[in-house]
């Protein structure tokens, strides 16, 4: 009998093979901008993959990163510019570009959503979010020093110590997605 080769199953793909928006940091640049750039585009459903950075214009890297995707979609990010590209644009011709200095991760989560938006055909947002909930926000309420000089008590947790405030933020976020996608 043959020798049969075993190995990965023709239906299973590896991580090199998944469509994803390639990301190019330039060298020096923190990990994470990249982190940011994923956040924006996975609350959009689509994955990114970092790819390796060739020089530190943001627009060759950007264009290189969307010729390297298999969704035809990158980002490059250099200094405090944030260049999101599309396959089909010319290369000295981004679709977006951000400059971001004190807030680079901001407009890098913009960039992420916006490369995802692109792919899965939804208007592009230019409203930067809010803040994400900070270390003291996610303590449950009852945890937390009371500043209210009314009150001596401290505010009452709703259940098991979930705040409600990070649960109205969290729900409004879900019910705009759910409404943009037109399933609301």
């Amino acid at each position: 009998m043959a020798e049969q080769h075993i190995g990965t199953p023709k239906n299973v793909t590896t991580d090199e093979e998944r469509p994803a928006i390639h990301i190019a940091l330039a060298t020096g640049l923190a990990d994470n901008a990249f982190n940011w750039v994923a956040i924006g585009a996975e609350e959009e459903g689509v994955p990114c993959r970092r790819v390796a950075a060739q020089g530190s214009n943001p627009v060759a890297m950007a264009y290189d990163a969307a010729m390297s995707s298999r969704f035809g979609v990158g980002v490059g990010i250099a200094g405090s510019t944030v260049v999101v590209h599309e396959l089909h644009m010319p290369s000295e011709q981004p679709v977006l570009t951000f400059e971001g200095r004190d807030d680079l991760w901001r407009y890098c989560r913009l960039a992420g959503g916006n490369a995802a938006r692109l792919i899965i055909r939804m208007p592009f947002r230019f409203e930067l979010e809010p803040d994400p909930p900070t270390e003291h926000r996610l303590k449950p309420a009852a945890h937390r020093e009371s500043h209210n000089t009314l009150s001596p008590t401290p505010p009452r947790p709703d259940v098991a110590g979930v705040d409600p405030e990070l649960v109205r933020a969290i729900t409004k976020i879900v019910a705009r997605i759910i409404y943009e996608r037109g399933m609301l």
